[in-house]
């Protein structure tokens, strides 16, 4: 049976066609083992659109199911209702995808199989598998609906579905978190090692007794691996698991990566979980992931890029100025000094597209600052950034006090003349439901708002390699000194980046500033202190992610 619950009379349907497209979808094909024989189609897109499928018409939510007739399962003691679906959806926060399941035909039990943020495409196909045992199992008369709930655009298709008795043994692994700094505190895929020494992270795993018996001494191992070698290994207490109960289990010993240089790189946590009956399906009861410990780089995202996204993908946040901005959390003082992004091909540039690159401050009681605390110049989006990380540095470094919460963001300019920007939107997140703690935000440039969506967005800060490593790196030089007129400043291995060479006296007053571009990766200048009076003044030297400082004595 299929219905459509909103009126309008726009439904599922049954489709064989080998691909669809209707103004935003482009030739989408199903790949469901048994998709060429036919599969169950809400094509949202398609009752958005005109005739032709050439012009959107609007953003009307829709609400529509499909349903089986009754299904007698008095004889089964566990029921896992599996099929393949594909789906992509927006624009709501109320939107969603869900199997219904009822015993009596009036009451339905909601079971959520949906968990691709807003306008993200879902793998193709998603083999997934749902418990029903709680409503089904034993029932003489059974009810399963796919249900589609105010969502507007895109589509969802279903195909191959199959009811299996449950095994009696068999607890999964089917959620973990690697909480930095504090429950829900979010996960980064990578820390500067300013950032990583000083923070703590706990671990959590959810749980599900998928079988029919009592689960006992339920525990959550992790395991973290660098270079090939455990570096922490802990185990949560057990528990008793009920069937069809979830539960969360919680390692509160938590993990610091060092402060050396030797302890940045990649790590992975490995996630397991284990019971003492022995387990029928363990194919689902271990998961990893992992994050980098950098230099510089502090990141969200895990660089796999799914989607493209803007502000004025939101109605909220349509106009210039409009900006997307992502959370970041520092536990030890820093230097802010970029943001690096994604821009995706999508990207409209039009009569012209602009954008600053903004550092805001957010209060313990969740207020952002009204201005940013560091703000790039204006910078403009070419066709020669398109489909590329791009780096805008902060006019002034900004300072990040320890304890405290950042938003930096991208600020939008073009959008007035119709011309877009699109950031990367990240395919696999580790992050929090954000109804709980939300990572990522967008502005209307006065009120900000929280989103589902997770941009390739990194924020960069001052380098922690020690100022002798600096030297070395660069084979770094300077003299005579003291001196009683000028400096000679020398340095290699510098590759393209510019160089900034400011000299100040102890009071922190700049008397001279002078932007460099290096020549075949060197920089050799000389730099006069011969009006200054005797004295010792700071010499600074300061490139991409790095900076020295350098104390020289003037004398007559």
């Amino acid at each position: 049976m299929m219905e459509n619950t909103d009126g309008s009379g726009n439904d599922w349907e049954y489709s064989t066609d080998s691909a669809i497209s209707c103004v935003y979808v482009n030739q989408f094909a199903f790949k469901s083992t048994t998709a060429s024989n036919g599969y169950m189609l809400f094509f949202g897109n398609k009752y958005n659109a005109d005739v032709a499928c050439a012009n959107a018409l609007g953003d009307t939510p829709w609400d529509a199911f499909f349903q089986t007739s009754a299904l007698d399962l008095s004889g089964e003691s566990s029921v896992i209702l599996k099929f393949q679906h594909a789906y992509r959806w927006c624009c709501q926060l109320t939107s969603r995808l869900a199997v219904e399941v009822s015993n009596d035909s009036t009451s339905w039990t909601e079971f959520p199989v949906s968990d691709v943020g807003v306008n993200a495409s879902s793998p193709n196909p998603v083999l997934a598998q749902v418990n029903i045992s709680a409503v089904a199992a034993g029932q003489s008369k059974v009810w399963i609906r796919f249900h589609l709930i105010n969502t507007a655009h895109y589509y969802w298709t279903v195909d191959d579905v199959a009811l299996t008795q449950g095994a009696a043994n068999d607890v999964q692994l089917s959620n973990t978190a690697a909480d930095f700094n504090y429950t829900y505190g979010g996960y980064y895929s990578q820390m500067p090692l300013r950032q990583a020494s000083t923070s703590s992270i706990a671990f959590r795993g959810e749980v599900f007794n998928n079988g029919s018996a009592t689960q006992t001494n339920v525990t959550l191992d992790v395991d973290i691996q660098k270079s090939g070698s455990s570096v922490y290994s802990q185990t949560s207490p057990g528990i008793s698991l009920d069937p069809n109960v979830t539960d969360t289990l919680e390692i509160t010993n938590a993990f610091s990566p060092g402060a050396t240089a030797a302890d940045t790189g990649e790590y992975t946590i490995n996630y397991t979980v284990q019971q003492t009956e022995s387990e029928e399906n363990p194919g689902d009861n271990s998961s990893s992931s992992t994050f980098m410990v950098t230099d510089t780089v502090f990141a969200r995202d895990n660089g796999v890029l799914n989607n493209a996204f803007g502000p004025d993908n939101y109605l909220c946040c349509v106009a210039d100025g409009s900006e997307v901005g992502l959370i970041f959390e520092f536990s030890a003082d820093d230097l802010a000094r970029s943001i690096t992004f994604y821009v995706a091909n999508t990207t409209n540039i039009g009569s012209g597209l602009s954008i600053f690159a903004n550092l805001y401050k957010i209060s313990a009681s969740g207020d952002f600052s009204s201005s940013p605390v560091a703000q790039s110049d204006l910078r403009d989006i070419d066709s020669t950034d398109l489909g590329k990380w791009i780096t805008v540095p902060f006019a002034t470094p900004g300072d990040v006090m320890m304890d405290s919460t950042y938003v930096a963001s991208i600020a939008v300019f073009g959008l007035d003349n119709g011309s877009f920007l699109r950031l990367g939107d990240d395919l696999t997140t580790n992050q929090p439901d954000p109804n709980i703690a939300p990572t990522t935000f967008i502005s209307t440039g006065t009120t900000w708002y929280w989103i589902t969506n997770s941009p390739l967005l990194r924020l960069n800060t001052t380098t922690t390699v020690g100022t002798d490593e600096i030297s070395k790196k660069y084979n770094l030089t300077y003299y005579p000194n003291p001196t009683n007129d000028q400096v000679h400043l020398f340095a290699t291995n510098l590759g393209n980046q510019k160089v900034t060479i400011s000299v100040m006296d102890l009071l922190g007053n700049q008397l001279f500033s002078k932007e460099v571009t290096t020549q075949n990766g060197t920089v050799s200048e000389d730099i006069s202190l011969a009006n200054q009076a005797e004295g010792i003044y700071l010499m600074r030297m300061q490139g991409q992610d790095w900076e020295k400082t350098m104390k020289v004595t003037k004398v007559r």
